[in-house]
């Protein structure tokens, strides 16, 4: 909770939050009520949400400057995500999501709707790429444990 804490007051700072604005919106983030409820039940794996924090941070980048390695970075975060665990993942996918939908409808040009796209398939192709071993992995257990039953 500390991490997501700090990693949200740094993304506060970098916006140009005062140091009060970001202390409190880091505080708020980190120790939320779901936060501390999720700490009190004992799941570990639902508080690194440091990594929303990182997708954001990502994904403002890709919006600062446009490019595939930008694009590929967002893949990477919502990657590591899933391997952190599937529900970050999930959440991190729909952060970015939204932001491409949102960032379809502001553009005014054909062209860089389609540059949008671009920039989305090969985020989903480095989110695919990047998970490759792990289904590879869920398909060798999968015929295993289908041969056992």
């Amino acid at each position: 909770m500390l991490g997501t804490s700090m990693a949200m007051f740094a993304l506060l700072t970098r916006l140009g939050c005062t140091f009060a604005a970001s202390l409190f919106g880091g505080l708020v983030f980190g120790f939320n009520g779901y936060a501390l409820e999720r700490a009190y039940a004992g799941h570990l794996g639902l508080l690194e949400n440091w990594l929303l924090v990182l997708v954001v941070a990502a994904i403002l980048a890709l919006r600062a400057r446009r490019s595939l390695l930008r694009a590929a970075l967002v893949g990477l975060t919502i990657a590591l995500g899933f391997y952190i665990s599937a529900y970050e993942g999930l959440l991190a996918a729909v952060i970015a999501f939204a932001f491409f939908l949102v960032e379809l409808a502001r553009l005014d040009s054909g062209r860089e709707r389609r540059r949008s796209l671009v920039l989305a398939a090969w985020g989903c192709a480095t989110i695919v790429f990047a998970l490759l071993p792990i289904l590879a992995l869920y398909v060798s257990e999968h015929a295993a444990v289908v041969e056992t039953t």
